[in-house]
């Protein structure tokens, strides 16, 4: 943030000095628009790598929102996640599973483990 107010005044700067040489945008033969992200877009792929869940959260986060599913008794819940942190670990259990504790809610990745830090239960405030 710091270094892109500095370079916003000095562009400013440079421009009113004459300095700047203004280049024109190269025009598209036709514009084209972001392909729409439908729900299922947002679903997490618990068998990529800690890195690449952990991006994918990341840039979905706060909208749409990650999400993946839990089965709480019984019933299939939604879990938006926000963000969190990840460490690679070679842990030998399933991409996917879950491991809650008191203290610790952790997901098992294809080369690590994913901690959920920011979430939100379906129906629940985050």
């Amino acid at each position: 943030m710091e270094m892109g107010s500095q370079l916003v005044v000095k562009t400013l700067d440079g421009l009113a000095e004459n300095a700047i040489e203004e280049k024109p945008q190269p025009q598209v033969a036709e514009p084209k628009n972001a392909y729409k992200i439908f729900k299922e877009d947002t679903r997490i792929n618990w068998h990529a790598p800690s890195k690449t869940i952990h991006q994918f959260i990341l840039g979905m986060s706060p909208y749409p929102a990650a999400f993946t599913t839990l089965k709480i008794e019984n019933e299939e819940k939604g879990l938006k996640i926000f963000g969190g942190k990840f460490e690679l670990s070679n842990h030998g259990r399933e991409a996917g599973t879950l491991d809650i504790s008191k203290n610790e809610f952790k997901i098992y990745t294809l080369d690590g483990i994913y901690y959920p830090l920011e979430l939100q239960l379906e129906g629940k405030k985050e």
